[in-house]
């Protein structure tokens, strides 16, 4: 059996990848704070994604940008204040953010604007059956 060939303009350029892991391990020990509070505050989200049972991805749309939108506050505050793993931790026992964080997201205005927007006949008609306001 021979040896598969590359093709010649596909060679692999060992510097230019230490290059990229050389800025990627920074930039990813730089952004340990921002990364713990977002993957417990788009939690909702991910379960709205994978919940959806139509054709497109609508409620997961609308859930993740009010999820986000509940927990950019606590991102700015994070970012502009102290950008440390405690500070994370402690946006992440004050329970009054995550009632902000997760009460956008899963109580008030990620599921009441999907189903807003689908009496309003925004979606698909055959998209959300389920859901169609008389």
């Amino acid at each position: 059996m021979a040896a598969q060939q590359t093709p010649p303009g596909t060679k692999v350029n060992k510097s230019r990848v230490f290059l990229y892991m050389m800025l990627a391990i920074p930039i990813g020990l730089m952004i340990v704070p921002t990364m713990i509070v977002l993957m417990f505050a788009l939690l909702p989200s991910g379960v709205a994604f994978v919940m959806e049972r139509g054709k497109g991805v609508y409620g997961g749309v609308c859930v993740g940008a009010m999820n986000l939108a509940g927990a950019s506050p606590y991102l700015v505050d994070l970012w502009f204040e102290d950008h440390t793993v405690e500070a994370a931790f402690a946006v992440l026992t004050d329970v009054f953010a995550i009632l902000i964080i997760y009460g956008c997201a899963a109580f008030w205005l990620g599921h009441l604007c999907d189903y807003a927007l689908c009496c309003l006949d925004v979606y698909d008609n055959d998209s959300r059956p389920a859901y169609r306001c008389s």
